[in-house]
């Protein structure tokens, strides 16, 4: 059966059939293609006759990327990838398109490195680049014999051109003489920025897998490690960083006054680009890397420029700004300090600490929690925020013993013997627990463990009773205390959030859903 009637737009090169649903003439598409791929098929042949002289240039690069992103679109709304006869043609495309956009991205970077202030780093980025860009004119060399021979198999025509692609540019730079705007208070802008930075680097785990594993199993981590899908995620946030900064940031007064501030644009951009790098090699090695009949680069060399290139030298630039954000956010936050309760539940343990730390390593501030003896701890630390237990289960114990005095009347003379004395102190424990004074979390409370001892007092062994049943979290005493957090405001604000909330857990134990406010310390 013929194939049904065909309209042609010759304005826009494109096909439409009467029902949408018409298979297009071939002689027809292969016309229609042939016109559409002659810029890029030209370009070609042009660097192929270069021989040994074929240098990347910008102009060449950017020409060649936008005709074959062009062809490609066109050929992806025909359906090229599932026809046996045009799939190939539009994956030699489609080599074209991610190489010459990734090698002009390094170009862009070559030219530009210089102009960015960059904190120094132990390896040489520079010579990097240079060795990446000899890898890629190789492989775009096979792209373009790979691209001239999909063309002799479907006689494609094109046009012999010879175009000026030197990439001569003269030197110096224009005037920088726009007046500047005044930022009043830029304080809040440039610790938002410098806080993102911090909390961008914590998934530094993704680009640092070319120091804890081996070239050989790189592949082993597509894609779920190195997938396009996250790559892609960390790009865009990157991109909104530095959009961030250019929208308020850029163009004023105080990008003059703090030396630090082109320093941090510099690292957010450079970190952008190689981002946007990455995402490109990522997308071709899941897209066009498997069951395909023919690609211009190896794996192993495409996954050494994603990994021991690309996210290895974004590793390197995100470590080396770190302490530059950390003092940023010093100098500009605002600070503060705040009063709130111990957690009810077994004061600073494990659950409450790792969540206060988790909140201050979030804005990348130093907080501090301070006691009314004097003792400072770091906020940002678990194990120093144990520590405070030390000194609030004494005061505890200290508060409870007052209580104990009180009613030891009440339970009369005890024997000197170790029966008399365990029962004594465990009708004493239950009576602090009617009193409210305690809470019990045993229903049977046992002081088998006690010992009896003949050189102490009643008084001494309650407390030695005491202080065993607390170390093994069988009970915990009821306390008002308070303590001091001091730091940045915005670190402040979400601690006081957190005790307001139970430092995520009630008065058992139990695990309790933080406030919305916080969903990030799930993470």
């Amino acid at each position: 059966m013929g194939a049904l009637p065909v309209e042609y737009d010759a304005d826009c090169g494109m096909c439409a059939d009467n029902d949408g649903a018409s298979v297009i003439d071939g002689e027809l598409f292969l016309s229609f293609i042939s016109r559409q791929s002659d810029k890029m098929i030209s370009y070609a042949h042009w660097a192929l006759n270069q021989n040994a002289g074929f240098v990347l240039t910008r102009p060449f690069l950017g020409k060649m990327n936008l005709e074959a992103t062009m062809v490609e679109e066109i050929m992806d709304e025909y359906g090229a990838m599932n026809s046996t006869e045009w799939v190939d043609y539009r994956r030699a495309v489609a080599s074209l398109k991610c190489f010459t956009a990734v090698a002009y991205n390094l170009l862009y970077l070559k030219y530009q490195v210089p102009c960015y202030r960059l904190i120094s780093i132990k390896e040489d980025f520079g010579f990097s680049i240079h060795a990446i860009l000899e890898n890629l004119r190789s492989v775009l060399l096979n792209s373009f014999k790979e691209l001239v021979r999909q063309e002799e198999i479907h006689r494609l025509s094109w046009t012999n051109i010879d175009p000026d692609f030197t990439d001569r540019m003269p030197g110096g730079r224009l005037s920088d003489n726009k007046p500047r705007r005044t930022l009043e208070n830029p304080g809040k802008t440039v610790v938002h920025l410098a806080t993102s930075f911090l909390n961008l680097s914590d998934d530094s785990c993704l680009f640092e897998l070319y120091k804890r594993v081996p070239e050989k199993e790189y592949e082993d981590f597509f894609p779920d490690i190195l997938g396009e899908a996250r790559i892609r995620r960390m790009e865009y946030k990157f991109h909104s960083l530095q959009s961030d900064y250019d929208t308020f940031i850029s163009d004023s007064n105080i990008e003059q006054i703090d030396g630090n501030l082109p320093i941090l644009r510099g690292h957010v951009s450079i970190i952008f680009h190689l981002l946007e790098i990455s995402t490109l090699l990522s997308h071709y090695y899941e897209r066009h890397l498997h069951h395909v009949s023919f690609s211009p680069i190896d794996r192993k060399l495409i996954l050494h420029m994603l990994v021991d290139f690309s996210l290895a030298f974004v590793s390197r630039f995100l470590s080396s700004a770190r302490n530059l954000c950390r003092e940023m956010i010093k100098e500009y936050a605002e600070q503060g300090t705040i009063l709130v309760p111990v957690p009810s539940y077994r004061g600073f343990h494990v659950r409450p600490s790792t969540l206060v730390s988790k909140i201050v390593v979030h804005y990348g501030s130093d907080v501090y929690l301070k006691m009314d003896d004097g003792c400072v701890y770091n906020a940002g630390s678990p194990l120093e925020l144990f520590r405070v237990n030390e000194a609030i289960n004494a005061r505890k114990r200290k508060m409870v013993l007052g209580k104990i005095e009180k009613i030891l009347s009440d339970v009369g003379a005890v024997e000197p013997a170790e029966r008399s004395f365990r029962d004594a102190a465990q009708k004493i424990l239950y009576m602090l627990m009617e009193d409210k004074a305690i809470i019990m979390y045993e229903s049977d409370l046992s002081l088998e463990e006690v010992g009896y001892n003949a050189e102490e007092s009643f008084p001494e062994y309650v407390k030695r009773a005491i202080t065993h049943a607390l170390a093994m979290g069988r009970i915990d005493i009821r306390t008002d205390l308070k303590v001091e957090f001091v730091g940045d405001k915005r670190v402040l604000f979400d601690i006081q959030l957190l005790a307001e909330t139970g430092y995520g857990e009630d008065q058992y134990g139990n695990n309790i859903m933080l406030p919305k406010a916080l969903s990030y310390l799930r993470r």
